[in-house]
C-alpha cells in the first residue's frame, strides 16, 4: 500500500497500515514507525533492520528509506510523520545527527512515548491536542536516542531523482526523460538504481504505479482499467503483470480479499 495519510492536519501525518511495503523514498519530516504485529524490513540510507512487534523505528528527515514485507509475512502498525513546525524546537537532537541504531524496543523507552503516539492516532482528538502530544513524544524520545554525526551519504542526486519520479510517475516516464529532468546522464541514472536502490528503473516506476493503483482500487470507485491508467500504465496487460509481481495475485483478487478483511473487522 502507499503511505497516504488517512488522518492529517498541517503538521502531522498519520497512517495506519497492514501488510505494508513501499520502495525507496524520503521525507522532509521525521518519521516514526510503530509495529503492533508481525515484522517489517526497513532500510535507511543502506542500513537494513528488521522491526518487530513492540518496536519503534525512527527515520530522520531527508534520509532515503524503504519498507519491505517478506514473503508469507504480515504486519500491522502505524506511521507518524512530523513536519518542521513540530520539529523546530528539537533541532539540537535532529540537525546534523542521525539515530544509530534506528530501531528501539518501546519497552525500553519512556511509557509516555507509546501513550502519546496512540493518542495522536485518535480521530476524535483535535489538531491542537495532537501537536501537544507530539511534542511530549519527541521530548521523551529524542534525548533517549543514540545519535551519530550525520554522514555525507545524503546523495543530492539520488534525492533529486526520487523527488522527480514521485511527482511524475503517473505520467509517461523513460530513463532518458528522468535523466533529462534531473540533468544527469541516463547511464549514470541506471547505475544509481542498481547500486543504491538495488532495482531497475522500470521495476521501481512500476512498483510506485502498482501501489498507487492498489490504493485507488480500495479508496475510490475506479474500475481496474481506470485505476491502471490513472497510475500511469498505458497497457492493461502490463499492469496485470506488474501487479502480480508486487502482490502475487490479480487486482480482482486483491480487491476481493481486502473487502472481505474489512467486513470481518
Amino acid at each position: 500500500m502507499l503511505p497516504f495519510y488517512e488522518v492529517k492536519n498541517s503538521n502531522i501525518f498519520i497512517n495506519s497500515f497492514e501488510n505494508f511495503s513501499f520502495p525507496a523514498h524520503f521525507h522532509q519530516g521525521l518519521e516514526l514507525v510503530i509495529l503492533q504485529n508481525g515484522t517489517i524490513e526497513i532500510t535507511v540510507d543502506g542500513q537494513t533492520s528488521i522491526v518487530r512487534e513492540g518496536e519503534l523505528a525512527v527515520i530522520y528527515p531527508h534520509y532515503v528509506h524503504s519498507y519491505e514485507l517478506k514473503e508469507s509475512g504480515e504486519n500491522k502498525g502505524y506511521v507518524l510523520l512530523f513536519k518542521d513546525a513540530v520539529l523546530h524546537e528539537f533541532n539540537q537532537w535532529i540537525a546534523n545527527w542521525r539515530p544509530n541504531p534506528f530501531v528501539y524496543s518501546l519497552a525500553s523507552l519512556h511509557p509516555d512515548i507509546l501513550h502519546a503516539s496512540q493518542t495522536i492516532t485518535q480521530r476524535e482528538e483535535t489538531s491542537f491536542t495532537k501537536e501537544i502530544y507530539a511534542k511530549v513524544l519527541l521530548c521523551r524520545l529524542l534525548p533517549a536516542l543514540h545519535l551519530d554525526a550525520a554522514s555525507c551519504a545524503n546523495d543530492d542526486i539520488l534525492y533529486r531523482v526520487l523527488d522527480y519520479i514521485s511527482g511524475h510517475f503517473t505520467q509517461p516516464l523513460t530513463l532518458q526523460s528522468v535523466a533529462d529532468g534531473v540533468y544527469i546522464d541516463k547511464y549514470r541514472l541506471s547505475r544509481l538504481f542498481s547500486s543504491r536502490l538495488h532495482t531497475s528503473f522500470p521495476d521501481y516506476v512500476n512498483r510506485l504505479r502498482v501501489e498507487y493503483a492498489a490504493s485507488r482500487l480500495l479508496s475510490t470507485t475506479d474500475s481496474i482499467t481506470t485505476a491502471a491508467m490513472e497510475a500511469g500504465f498505458d497497457n492493461i496487460r502490463t499492469f496485470h503483470r506488474a501487479f502480480g509481481k508486487v502482490f502475487q495475485m490479480s487486482p480482482k483478487e486483491y480487491v476481493k480479499i481486502n473487502l472481505q478483511q474489512q467486513l470481518t473487522k
